[in-house]
């Protein structure tokens, strides 16, 4: 008997725009005056992209006639129209002029696009348990000047996260809301900030595919280079202690090894803080990214982080819809086409340097961990707390309030509920050799001794909670902050 596969196919089917795409360039003076230069242009190049980066543009224009000279001096608007018409007017790109300059009867013009006026912001914000839409709307209206319209960001993202910024880039705290969210954003060429699930908005009138509108196929991959699964942020020293907090993914590590980033940032000043910022990290940089490029013959529509319809399966693009993170219009005497970039941009060397140097501007602070731990508790005494027997807190210290005294902490955390199994001794005061510190990882029946020259195993009852035991045993001795550095295991 024959067997029928009775499963339905779904084939997807794209059809062409049946006209090339038409554009407009023009350039609004200070006065109002508007500059249709479409004729006139030699050549230009316009990118933008989504969540990674901001658009900009440049653009070389025959000046014969000197009909522009001195009228363009900086922070005209550029605008850029395309369709599938004979006529282009619909806006697709809009930016400002920042470098106009003159030779050999043209001008050369090039800028970025309207979200650099609030680019060149500094966040100095902090939020405890908000609606990732909440805080990209707060910041726009905080930072934005009354420049940019916030219609276009939804109530909600469904991710809500606690945060604190102090001098952040403006674009980059953005880019830890999006990290957090699974969500992009980019400003429109109408000044609209669009804020959405990646990969949710599909442009169903373009696409790129081979023998129609294929020009050249780029290498595409996935692509491992950029992948860190273990990160570890170093924040803020406190009387002589610093904030630690190391997170995993595990799933990664497994099929990748470990592969580390450390964060330097001395605005972290809790371990809350330090965990949703080594979360915000990790979830950007565990993904195992198919990245490629694909240029076409120019697309008329196309707007970053859309997904289009894509074929070409000699070059390993099986026809479906793929994310374009970002784009490039190319005109000159040869060329006409539209460079898609495929789910990211693949990091260059330069990438990664600029990363790297990212991350030290970041640093203020040289992280003291001798013992590869992942975490820290940092007790400053700065407000009373724990339970007292003879003892006190006192102008920013713990003491003895006679010849001896102990002081224990309450319950604390390991925060990712793993058990404690090596922890060792940060500590900083008077006479210390007359202090003694020691963990307990069952409530307090066996406590281990830590030291600051070596780690102590914990060993018995593991436990996803510990309690800091503090003995005085002179007078003049005091604790100005103490951090108990520590690791975790499944067991």
């Amino acid at each position: 008997m024959a067997v029928i596969n009775t499963r339905r196919m779904n084939p997807i089917f794209w059809i062409p725009p049946n006209t090339t795409t038409t554009y407009k360039l023009t350039v609004t003076r200070k006065d109002g005056t508007v500059d249709d230069i479409t004729s006139l242009v030699r050549n230009f190049k316009i990118n933008n992209g989504v969540t990674d980066g901001i658009g900009d543009f440049e653009a070389e224009v025959f000046n014969s006639g000197g009909e522009y000279s001195n009228k363009w001096t900086g922070m005209e608007v550029f605008m850029y129209y395309a369709d599938y018409d004979s006529t282009a007017t619909t806006l697709r790109f809009r930016g400002r002029i920042e470098k106009p300059s003159y030779k050999d009867y043209t001008i050369k013009i090039s800028g970025r696009s309207e979200s650099f006026f609030i680019m060149e912001k500094n966040v100095n914000k902090s939020y405890s348990s908000v609606d990732t839409a909440a805080i990209l709307l707060d910041l726009v209206n905080a930072y934005g000047d009354g420049r940019y319209g916030v219609d276009l960001i939804p109530a909600s993202s469904g991710k809500t996260i606690s945060i604190k910024w102090v001098d952040r880039p403006f674009w980059d705290a953005v880019q830890d809301l999006c990290n957090a969210s699974g969500y992009d954003c980019y400003v429109d060429e109408n000044l609209k900030f669009r804020y959405f699930l990646g990969g949710s908005v599909i442009n169903r009138g373009e696409g790129a595919v081979h023998d129609l509108n294929i020009v050249e196929t780029g290498e595409y991959l996935n692509d491992t280079t950029t992948i860190k699964n273990k990160v570890r942020v170093y924040g803020a020293t406190i009387d002589g202690v610093q904030v630690m907090y190391t997170v995993n993914d595990e799933s990664s590590q497994a099929d990748y090894e470990v592969r580390e980033q450390k964060i330097n940032d001395d605005s972290i000043t809790t371990k809350e803080e330090a965990k949703e910022l080594g979360d915000l990290n990790l979830s950007s940089l565990t993904a195992n990214p198919q990245i490629g490029t694909v240029r076409v013959v120019m697309l008329a529509s196309v707007q970053p982080g859309e997904k289009i319809f894509m074929s070409d399966p000699d070059n390993n693009l099986v026809p479906n819809y793929y994310k374009i993170s970002g784009f490039t219009h190319t005109y000159d005497e040869t060329s006409f086409f539209t460079d898609l970039e495929i789910n990211q941009s693949q990091k260059t060397v330069s990438n990664l340097f600029k990363d790297n140097i990212s991350n030290i501007l970041r640093n203020t602070d040289t992280s003291a961990n001798p013992f590869d731990m992942d975490f820290s508790y940092i007790e400053t005494f700065d407000v009373d707390s724990g339970t007292h027997s003879s003892t006190q807190i006192a102008g920013g210290a713990l003491k003895s309030t006679g010849a001896s005294g102990t002081w224990l902490s309450g319950s604390i955390d390991s925060f990712d509920d793993r058990y404690l199994n090596y922890a060792s001794l940060v500590i900083k005061g008077s006479d210390l050799s007359n202090v003694a510190v020691s963990i307990s990882a069952d409530g307090g029946t066996n406590y281990f001794t830590l030291s600051s020259s070596s780690k102590t195993q914990i060993t018995s009852n593991y436990a996803t909670s510990f309690i800091v035991k503090v003995v005085i045993s002179s007078s003049t001795a005091s604790v100005d902050s103490l951090s108990i550095q520590y690791t975790t295991t499944t067991i």
